[in-house]
């Protein structure tokens, strides 16, 4: 379902910010943004759907690192695709 190269999202890490978090645990969360999710233009609207209900999946689990696993730590890369496959598979049904 994967079309690589037709979409991307750009994030920046913001480690020095005042949003700097501490968690319960003691783990300390770096403040995170994103700034853009970009499409291909002139693909077709359906194509276009499925790559930003990817993209924004990938954005959103950026967004909400509190989602990761218990050690703060980020879920596997296969994990997250896989996940925002299937939105995009959704979208699309």
């Amino acid at each position: 379902l994967a079309f690589p190269g037709m979409g991307t999202f750009l994030s920046q890490f913001h480690p020095n910010s005042r949003s700097t978090q501490s968690t319960r645990q003691g783990v300390t969360r770096q403040s995170v943004s994103v700034t853009a999710i970009l499409v291909l233009k002139g693909l077709p609207s359906n194509l276009t759907g499925s790559i930003l209900a990817h993209e924004a999946t990938h954005a959103w689990f950026r967004l909400h690192q509190n989602c990761n696993n218990r050690n703060g730590e980020r879920m596997e890369p296969k994990v997250e695709e896989g996940c925002c496959n299937l939105v995009a598979y959704l979208y699309l049904n």
